[in-house]
């Protein structure tokens, strides 16, 4: 029995607790603003502020003009392009000739690095011997695409240049490659399917019939195809008899890299420039944006849609599905990717209702609780019906970030001074080679490429994003869920997705979880900072004095076994061996290395 003594005492502690807990909902609610978007900047940076090259021509240089890189070859072409990006990222300027003649010996100041498109153009008269100067007097030479076998052949003098000591075939057929460590961020890799593997055919898109250059002494390979050993051989082949596919030859302590394939011909080429930089240089240091995002296109769908399928399928409404099945597993796979959301939501049918306005209100909650962010999806056939939809809801959350499907913006043109865009900050689109992969779209908003689709994933895919990593700290996956809603096939089931999406995660973006993640918006900061900064890094009796425009921005610090001792003005964090993540807190950074690095600095 219990006293009505103690029965009192219990209740009134119910009574307490009960009001305790709905008063704390009540507090946590109104704290957390969840029609409120955070991330979206009030003040952002602009584009007329961005960093510029400066327009040069080699005939009017002068001895107190900035460093510049040459590039030899067609500026419009991806390799061309590619190079421009990343000397706008590491903010060196370029001139762009279509001749090696050009660069003369009148011309007041050399390149710091020179970038040929093909091995053509250094066969064009005396290029030859002049590449062979400027390379003794510290000139970094990028051979971008070697691609004319018999005229590489045939000449003797340009085989020393390049390091390559026989050419063994003119075709060969590789089962793979290898990438060593210390290129590119994210360790070795080996590029070759396994017999059980059931994406094989799938992930096997690299170029595996090429040339067979086998480099002598005093080279060093950094990708390398795979061949098919002969049976019964008793010791595996050495790295320099397989066929080479990036590497560089160490001339007389300089540095002439060369490249056998169409690796520089996108965006591939940033990071590869980077890897260059830092095997050339005692120690490279460099800005990066240090964003991760993960974006989620058609969801939360604001409207019922294809019920009928999905109860076939799923036992649900497209609503429930989203619920009960999607929303946790996304839940599941930001924890364990450590990643953050973006949706962009969607509305497929024209008619505004209580239940898409509660749709919505959910999922604003849903991704406040999570750290994540909504943002709206372009469409022709919806955006009009959404910009109603969201005037009539009452929601006065601020969109920042749009998706667009279309990678040319051309419906974005058309309606960009509607209502709906008046926040807009950042675009993202799928990744086409049409853009650099972080830009300006105009002065008020930035342009973010997806890197990925999260799902499909090839080996080419993968080296691109290495390099995308290792040069701006950046990636950008997205998510496309509308082919769950409209499936074409088993194919596109939720189940398949979401494993080939979890597994992904967890391989091979996990090499690059000491990079923020972030939501779009907060990205978008990152990107205007890192696109407006200058900087300059001095180094001298085992000290980096770097010197930024931008405060609280990042840089990767790449060395050769002369790990950090100390920081000043900024703080740090181990990548890998010999790669460090620092963090500028103020516009002056002093790092003090430990080993016995001697005087090369980077950038001066």
């Amino acid at each position: 029995m219990v006293s009505k003594r103690n029965f009192f005492n219990i209740m009134i502690m119910m009574v307490t607790l009960l009001f305790l807990f709905q008063f704390s909902m009540v507090i946590r609610a109104q704290s957390s603003s969840y029609d409120h978007n955070n991330a979206v900047s009030e003040n952002p940076l602009s584009g007329q502020d961005a960093w510029q090259q400066a327009k040069m021509k080699l005939s009017a240089l002068t001895e107190e003009d900035d460093p510049y890189v040459l590039f030899v070859g067609d500026a419009a072409g991806g390799m061309g392009q590619a190079v421009s990006s990343w000397c706008t990222y590491r903010k060196k300027n370029i001139i762009v000739t279509k001749s090696m003649t050009e660069l003369t010996d009148y011309v007041k100041l050399m390149p710091e690095m020179i970038v040929l498109e093909s091995e053509s153009y250094a066969l064009e008269g005396a290029s030859l011997k002049k590449l062979e100067k400027l390379e003794k007097e510290g000139v970094i030479i990028v051979f971008g695409s070697l691609e004319d076998v018999d005229a590489i052949r045939n000449n003797s003098e340009l085989m020393d240049f390049l390091g390559i000591q026989s050419i063994a075939a003119k075709e060969k057929q590789l089962t793979g490659a290898k990438l060593f460590e210390g290129f590119l961020l994210g360790g070795e890799e080996w590029y070759q399917t396994s017999e059980n593997d059931k994406y094989a055919e799938e992930k096997q898109d690299l170029d595996l019939t090429v040339p067979w250059y086998q480099i002598g002494s005093g080279t060093k390979a950094y990708m390398v195809g795979l061949i098919k050993e002969k049976t019964g051989e008793k010791e595996a082949i050495r790295n320099e008899d397989v066929p080479s596919l990036i590497w560089r030859n160490g001339i007389d302590n300089g540095s002439v890299f060369a490249v056998c394939g169409d690796y520089m011909k996108d965006s591939t080429a940033i990071g590869i420039l980077d890897g260059m930089m830092a095997e050339a240089n005692t120690y490279y240091i460099y800005p990066v944006v240090n964003a991760q995002n993960l974006a989620v296109v058609n969801f939360p769908e604001l409207s019922d849609v294809n019920n009928d399928e999905m109860q076939n399928l799923y036992s649900r409404s497209s609503m429930g599905l989203q619920r009960d099945v999607l929303w946790p597993a996304l839940i599941s796979a930001m924890d364990l990717s450590h990643l953050r959301v973006t949706a962009f939501l969607h509305k497929e049918d024209t008619k505004n209702n209580d239940s898409d306005t509660d749709t919505l209100r959910f999922y604003l909650r849903q991704l406040k609780e999570q750290n994540g962010e909504a943002g709206i999806l372009l469409d022709q056939t919806n955006t009009a019906s959404l910009q109603s939809y969201l005037a009539s809801s009452g929601s006065q959350y601020q969109y920042g970030a749009f998706y667009s499907e279309d990678p040319s913006m051309a419906f974005y043109e058309e309606q960009k001074d509607q209502p709906v865009f008046e926040n807009i900050r950042t675009l993202m689109c799928p990744y086409s080679g049409a853009h650099p992969v972080l830009s300006y779209y105009n002065d008020d908003v930035t342009l973010q490429e997806a890197t990925s689709d999260g799902v499909h994933y090839t080996f080419s895919d993968d080296i691109r994003m290495r390099s995308i990593q290792s040069a701006l700290g950046y990636t950008g996956i997205v998510l496309d869920l509308s082919d769950v809603f409209w499936p074409n096939g088993t194919s596109d089931g939720w189940e398949v997705l979401q494993e080939r999406l979890t597994s992904n995660l967890r391989t091979y973006w996990k090499k690059f979880s000491c990079f923020d993640s972030t939501t779009l918006s907060e990205s978008d900061q990152r990107v205007r900072k890192f696109l407006n900064m200058n900087y300059e890094a001095i180094y001298f009796n085992k000290e980096i004095v770097l010197k930024t425009t931008q405060q609280d921005s990042w840089f990767v610090l790449r060395t050769h076994d002369a790990p950090i001792q100390k920081i000043s003005g900024g703080t740090w964090s181990e990548i890998e061996k010999d790669a460090y993540l620092i963090h500028c807190e103020d516009d002056t950074v002093v790092i003090e290395l430990k080993g016995d690095a001697s005087l090369y600095p980077s950038k001066d």
